[in-house]
């Protein structure tokens, strides 16, 4: 019995985080799962990187949406992310 990559890694109904995911790797990683089916939530630092990797995913067919997450700060007297993650928890 012959079965595709596609099949083994089914994440159709699941839904990922992918910090850094305005540029470098984190992009790349969105894409990939996103292909085999997940709903991917990108967190960056900065809105128009997250904005144009966001363009590019959609462009795909790929369920994307984006959050700017100042991770950094948090903890430090540094401001609570601007998107609220609830809604891919929720439509997940």
């Amino acid at each position: 019995m012959s079965m595709s990559a596609t099949s083994l890694f089914d994440l159709s109904g699941r839904a990922a985080l992918i910090t850094g995911g305005s540029r470098g790797l984190g992009p790349q990683i969105a894409e990939a799962l996103g292909a085999y089916g997940a709903r991917v939530m990108l967190a960056a630092r900065k809105q128009d990187e997250l904005e144009q990797a966001h363009s590019v995913l959609s462009k795909q067919g790929i369920d994307a949406e984006w959050m700017v997450a100042p991770i950094g700060g948090l903890g430090q007297g540094g401001k609570p992310p601007v998107r609220d993650i609830q809604a891919l928890k929720a439509s997940a």
